[in-house]
């Protein structure tokens, strides 16, 4: 692998990332492996029985397809081993074995348990009236459906081994870029810091608006755009998504790597593929990515004609097809504005600064190389459309930049580590890293002790806000109806539906 990032550093015309990094055979296999497990689940445990079995047998086929493809490279090993000590950390720090976690953990726990222990497809009674389950599920179902066939398996253990493969995964794909053992251990110590300037945005803003001042450590700084400007807009940084949202940023940075990593014939297919599962578990990533993808496709085009392609793109369309249907039964509005985009020319000074912020160390890094890698150029013009677009809530902006960040994060990791050394490299890498890593190691403390930095503010100070001074999900048996008591039941339209989604057959309850 060396030698191949050698060469091509050496060629003006290989800026293009695809041609910079080598398939990953091995890698490849478990990703879909893990991808399509939930989904040949979901369409067994959910879906009428003639949609059951056909997509079932599809994804059988092209996941087949996948696994039998022959390894021209071997796996790198150490990359492996890091990939699994990196998964640990962010494991623990999400709060792992014991807690506390993240806010968005109340719901991780709340679905996970129903899910469990409920009969499929999931039925409640909530508000006084019976409501199905119509949510994104993927990261849920195989721990779910582990404690059904075996109920000696605590849910609890099985949601963390689940996630800690998903992040052992994500953390492999980023250490590949390492030619030597050290070089692995600072890409995946980069992709746990990289990010935004939030903390830095957070404090000259206090400063401006004459509010006290903040600790600097044990912030929760991600929402610094909505204190500043009240716009429902937000980047998350790496280790924010894979600890608060796991259950669509795994998927999401998997399938970013199934793209980019696409220098040997018959990749489309794979791509294409997780592409479609990625339905299951975050459609705003599939928006995110859908430009990536578009321009894979272009690009092997002519693989499109061969048998073995046209079956995992079929593959992947069913799934996607379906969830489309699923999903959007009674389905909640708010989410984006597509209209809104002509009306939100005068944001542009507010925004500017937003995208100075969340985008400059990425920019820092990677200098010329931003506009000279088509990837990287089609991430940005997404990250500079997507805070036109929001809607009421910030979750459009938040997960579907996932994609897009995690292109300029690999990008930016393999550029460091070929020109890291160099002294022309040096002043804006440590500039980077000192603009990003404060905010990394704040959320990191914040998870770990529960918010307590918070609490010292008063209710009316930003930084004082109930959600963020809760801030903490302390226990793994949340039941649902807890999670609304807590979070709001205004959220219930989001997960739950009156009316029984399409595609699912009649609940065994």
């Amino acid at each position: 692998m060396t030698t191949h990032l050698q060469a091509a550093a050496l060629k003006p015309e290989a800026h293009e990332i695809r041609h910079l990094y080598a398939s990953r055979s091995t890698t490849r296999h478990l990703e879909i492996a893990y991808l399509a497990l939930p989904a040949i689940i979901f369409a067994l445990g959910f879906l009428e029985w003639w949609a059951a079995i056909s997509i079932s047998v599809l994804l059988g086929i092209a996941c087949f397809l996948v696994f039998t493809e022959r390894s021209e490279r071997p796996s790198n090993t150490s990359a492996a081993y890091i990939g699994v000590c990196a998964a640990a950390v962010v494991l623990f720090l999400a709060g792992f074995p014991d807690g506390p976690f993240a806010w968005d953990w109340i719901k991780h726990w709340a679905l996970v348990n129903a899910l469990g222990t409920e009969p499929w497809p999931v039925v409640l009674e909530l508000g006084g009236v019976e409501r199905h389950l119509r949510f994104y599920l993927g990261a849920y179902l195989v721990p779910a459906f582990s404690h059904k066939l075996f109920p000696t398996i605590d849910l609890h253990f099985a949601l963390g081994a689940w996630f800690f493969g998903g992040f052992a995964l994500v953390f492999r794909t980023v250490c590949a870029l390492g030619a030597t053992k050290w070089q692995s251990v600072a890409a995946a110590i980069l992709l746990i810091l990289l990010g935004g300037a939030d903390a830095f945005a957070e404090h000259v803003a206090r400063g401006l608006q004459g509010l006290p001042a903040a600790p600097w450590f044990g912030i929760h700084y991600e929402a610094w755009a909505v204190h500043i400007f009240r716009l429902p807009i937000e980047f998350s940084s790496f280790l924010t998504a894979l600890v608060w949202v796991p259950h669509q940023s795994i998927a999401t940075f998997l399938v970013t790597g199934l793209i980019l990593f696409n220098d040997r014939r018959g990749g489309l297919g794979a791509a294409a593929l997780g592409f479609g599962l990625l339905s299951l578990w975050s459609p705003y990533g599939m928006i995110g990515l859908f430009p990536l993808m578009l321009l894979l496709a272009w690009e092997k085009r002519r693989e499109l004609l061969e048998w073995h392609t046209a079956t995992k793109v079929l593959a992947g369309a069913s799934i996607a097809l379906c969830m489309v249907a699923y999903l959007s039964t009674e389905l909640p509005s708010g989410g984006a504005c597509f209209s809104c985009l002509p009306n939100r020319i005068h944001l542009l000074p507010d925004l500017l600064f937003f995208w100075l912020v969340e985008l400059v160390s990425f920019a820092l890094i990677l200098r010329r190389h931003i506009t000279r890698d088509i990837t990287c150029v089609i991430s940005l013009a997404i990250l500079l459309v997507l805070p036109l677009l929001h809607g009421q809530t910030p979750d459009l902006v938040m997960r579907a930049s996932m994609g897009p960040l995690f292109v300029l994060g690999v990008r930016s990791i393999q550029t460091i580590l070929q020109e890291g050394s160099a002294k022309f490299a040096t002043l804006p890498l440590l500039l980077a890293l000192g603009l990003c890593a404060p905010a990394a190691v704040s959320e990191a403390i914040y998870i770990r002790t529960g918010a307590r930095a918070h609490a010292a503010f008063d209710s009316r100070d930003p930084l004082g806000e109930e959600w963020i001074r809760a801030g903490a999900a302390t226990k793994t048996t949340y039941s649902v109806r807890e999670f609304f008591e807590l979070c709001g039941w205004g959220y219930l339209p989001q997960y739950f539906s009156k009316e029984q989604p399409r595609m699912l057959r009649d609940s065994q309850k």
